[in-house]
């Protein structure tokens, strides 16, 4: 037996044990199954374990479904976050949506696939009210549209996460990011941005009126904004 029958042999071996490791340790192992709370349906899916509920969002769906599983998913954002509770997650199909967000749950989470567009005909497309909310789309980005002088995303709830978010205000809309309130100081606090960016907005990329903020690989481009705000 040579040097290389039996290194084909070895690698034959480990193909079979990788092979095997979905069945024997996860989709037929009750004892495995229970040690992690997992039922035989999710850990043969692979659905990520969340601890809250998880609606979806795609525009082919109804506001008049429940949201609970990609084939009964919701027509909208908002009526998606108005059906959850605190600590529940959103999970959002791609596509444009017309419409105006307002994340007010705490411990809500957006999870926006790439090619998602928030971009209502006026108001503020993007606002993040309570605490502890959290929006990523991880190698991808979330495109927020708003109309003329208006704000792309604003946030006034507290140690919020918000990450891979994309700003266009396109020469016409005056703010990208705007975090915290004049009104109260607490507002916005603690919040962190990563990797979010905005394009060419009339007055500012970010207006910070918050304390505690962190902006990681924070970007602004496009036409200079008005230099009287910091």
């Amino acid at each position: 037996v040579t040097d290389a029958d039996t290194g084909i042999a070895y690698l034959k071996q480990l193909v079979t044990a990788i092979q095997l490791i979905p069945t024997t340790m996860v989709g037929t192992n009750s004892a495995y199954l229970a040690s992690v709370g997992a039922t035989a349906n999710e850990a043969a899916l692979h659905i990520q374990r969340h601890g809250g509920e998880i609606f979806y969002v795609n525009k082919d769906g109804d506001d008049a479904n429940d949201g609970s599983t990609p084939h009964l998913a919701k027509l909208t954002i908002q009526d998606a976050i108005d059906s959850a509770a605190a600590g529940d997650a959103i999970s959002v199909k791609a596509g444009t949506f017309a419409e105006n967000v307002d994340m007010d749950e705490v411990g809500l989470e957006l999870w926006p696939e790439i090619g998602t567009v928030i971009a209502p005909a006026s108001g503020t497309p993007l606002t993040v009210s309570a605490n502890f909310c959290k929006i990523w789309c991880p190698g991808g980005s979330l495109k927020v549209m708003p109309a003329a002088n208006e704000t792309s995303v604003a946030v006034t709830g507290q140690f919020c996460y918000l990450s891979d978010i994309r700003a266009t205000c396109d020469s016409s809309a005056d703010i990208g990011f705007f975090v915290g309130s004049a009104a109260d100081n607490t507002e916005g606090d603690g919040c962190v941005f990563d990797n979010c960016r905005c394009s060419s907005p009339l007055i500012a990329a970010f207006k910070l009126q918050a304390d505690k903020l962190k902006l990681d690989r924070c970007y602004t481009g496009g036409e200079s904004g008005d230099s009287s705000i910091g």
